[in-house]
């Protein structure tokens, strides 16, 4: 989302920060794995409310479906310069939720037909 680049690049304020549009989603992605694949690391669940605003994430697998949840309500609001530093950080935090990865990696069938995991590949 970008939010702290958007709206909190500044060590401090001097004056008010207005955010005139709400910044509203709610999105559910289903990712079908291929058949031999799976997940060997989803982020945690992000749940970050504060008088800002709310933000939520959740990354789940059903049977070989990869389900990612997020949602986000920013709403329009004026910003004082001594709430800005809370500002700053709750954008920040929202924006590292976003950078966290996930990793899947494909099972490989040994020759004793037992699955075995190769290595992520980077």
């Amino acid at each position: 989302m970008g939010l702290s680049r958007l709206y909190a690049t500044l060590p401090e304020r001097s004056g008010n920060l207005l955010l005139e549009t709400p910044l509203i989603e709610e999105s559910q992605f289903r990712v079908h794995l291929p058949a031999g694949t799976e997940a060997s690391r989803l982020p945690a669940p992000t749940d970050l409310t504060s008088s800002f605003g709310e933000y939520h994430t959740d990354y789940k697998i059903e049977g070989g479906v990869l389900r990612i949840v997020r949602s986000f309500r920013i709403p329009v609001q004026e910003i004082t310069p001594g709430d800005y530093p809370a500002f700053s950080d709750f954008a920040l935090r929202i924006d590292n939720a976003e950078r966290e990865q996930l990793q899947v990696h494909r099972r490989v069938l040994a020759r004793n037909g037992n699955a075995t995991p190769m290595p992520p590949v980077n």
